[in-house]
Formats: C-alpha cells, structure tokens, sequence
C-alpha cells in the first residue's frame, strides 16, 4: 500500500514538473507545435524516466518500499507531462507570464 502511495505522488510531481517546464521554457521552439513530435517526445521521456528511474528505485537500502511500479509511474507521468505541457504551450497567449 505504501508503494502504491509513494508511486502515485512520484508520478503526480513528475507530471507537474515536466508540464510546467514544457509549457514555460518551450513554447517559443516550433517543434513544440507539431502533434507526432510532441508524441514522440513523450514516448522518449517516459522510457528515458523509466531507465533513469529504475536502478534508483531498485536500490533496496535506500527505498525499500520503491521498487518497478515507482519507476513506471515516473517514466509515465514524465510522458503525460510532455503531450500536456505541449498542449498548454500551444494554447498559451504570449504575453502571459
């Protein structure tokens, strides 16, 4: 349960992070505005999140309770940030800061 818990509030603060960076520092870049980049952007986030993350948590002395399902829920909250953070960058006026 407690994994559960903890992978739930990783993927929740990886998503936020990477939708606030997106949508803040790349919304000038042209690329930003193509759907299939913006997909494959995501899909290259999330696997580089879950490879990232998974000798992290794999590491039982210093997250027990941490553990494959941690590091998905980080490669795929990284991923849903990108596509929405995207989408906000599209979206978003210029002038509003």
């Amino acid at each position: 349960m407690v994994e559960l818990i903890l992978a739930g509030a990783v993927a929740v603060i990886s998503h936020v992070y990477i939708r606030r960076f997106v949508a803040r520092r790349l919304r000038f870049t042209p690329v930003v505005q193509k759907r299939k980049v913006g997909l494959a952007a995501s899909i290259v986030v999330g696997g580089a999140l879950f490879l990232v993350g998974q000798p992290l948590f794999a590491i039982p002395l210093v997250t027990p309770w941490l553990g494959t399902g941690t590091a998905f829920a980080l490669g795929a909250g990284g991923a849903t940030g990108v596509w929405y953070g995207r989408r906000q960058a599209k979206n978003q006026k210029l002038l509003e800061d």
